[in-house]
This record gives structure tokens, sequence and C-alpha cells, in this order.
């Protein structure tokens, strides 16, 4: 079938192709796959701002300046902890003021008091804090090795242009010549001009 021998054909070059080879192809590819960034569904949970997040990311790579794809997904990593350690903040004051609110009904209390009294609660009836803390640790070693491991990266990478805070590789601009350049060329182009109608003319009118 003519549909199966082009889709067996297109698996076998796919297997073949080794992605960009020129050190400017490859810039290209990490420029690319950074314009599309990556999917923020696979992080947001319901009522988080998207965003908030694309905002956070956008910070990220204008401080850390990514220019391959190894280096963009270490910021991504380190985006997605930062991310999610707000998010451990948000449960945790959570977790304590619903615990305040029930014991708002009983006596007359000073608000330290009850917040004391909702550790006490949390901390001896549940393992909620334990986990807060453990993800929290987990968390921050993540970000920590993805940043360390970007600096190593950017202090042995060669000098190139950076990726742009949106994921546009930005070429060099090419230098406007100077003024004596400039009246350089005129002259040169000037000249070439006068040859050729001269070339012409000869011909023409011998």
């Amino acid at each position: 079938m003519p549909s199966t021998l082009k889709s067996e054909t297109a698996r076998a070059n796919g297997a073949k192709s080794r992605g960009p080879v020129t050190p400017e192809g490859r810039a290209r590819s990490a420029a690319n796959s950074l314009r599309h960034g990556f999917a923020s569904s696979s992080v947001l949970i319901a009522g988080e701002s998207d965003q908030d997040f694309q905002l956070l990311h956008a910070e990220f790579r204008d401080q850390f300046q990514p220019r391959s794809g190894v280096e963009a997904n270490l910021v991504e990593v380190m985006v997605i902890a930062r991310w999610r350690l707000r998010r451990l903040l948000s449960i945790e004051t959570r977790l304590f003021d619903l615990e305040m609110k029930a014991r708002s009904k009983a006596k007359a209390m000073e608000p330290e008091d009850r917040l004391a009294l909702a550790f006490k609660k949390l901390s001896d009836h549940g393992n909620s804090l334990t986990l807060l803390i453990r993800y929290e640790g987990s968390l921050n070693r993540s970000y920590d090795k993805a940043w360390k491991q970007l600096l190593l990266l950017k202090s042995t990478r060669a000098p190139g242009p950076p990726l742009g805070s949106f994921c546009i590789f930005e070429q060099q601009a090419t230098e406007a010549p100077s003024g004596e350049e400039s009246g350089a060329l005129s002259v040169f182009a000037s000249h070439k001009l006068s040859c050729g109608r001269a070339n012409v003319e000869s011909r023409c009118f011998p």
C-alpha cells in the first residue's frame, strides 16, 4: 500500500537523522525549542495563574540568558522548583489558617496563642508539616543543583549571542560602514559603472 510504504520510508529517514550539525544550526534549533516554551499545563494546578508562571519564566530567562537547549532545560528546572516552593508557602499558610479558624469559637485567645495551638495540633496529629518540610528541602536541592550546573556551563561556553527573554535567537547586527569606508565604496561603484558604460560604447560604436 502506498500509504504504508510512505510511513515506513518516513520512519527510516527519521531514524537516520542526527539533528543539526553546524553550530549555527544547533543555535537555531535551540532557539526554536525555546520559542515554543514548555507546557505550563504540566506544572500548574487549578487556581494557579498561567500569566504569573510565564512571567516568572521570563524573569529567569532574562537573568540567565540561556544559549542552548541544555541551559534552557536547567532554567526550566529552576523555574518549576521556585514555583512549587511558592505553592508550599501557600499550603502552609492555609493549613494554619484553617486550624486557627477551627479554634476561633473557643474562649477569647490571642492570635499568637491560636497559632501556637494550631502548630501543636498539626505537628502532633498529622504528617502535613513534616511532608511540607521534606518537600521544601527536595525542591531547594533541585534548584541548587540546576543552578550550579547552569553556572558551570556558562563559565565554559564560547562567546555568542544570547537567546532573548521571549526565546528569539538574536543574531548580531552587521555594523554599518564608517564614513571613509562608505566614501570608498561610492567611488568604487562609480568607477565600475563608468567602466561598464565604456565597454558598451566600444562595442556599439567602434
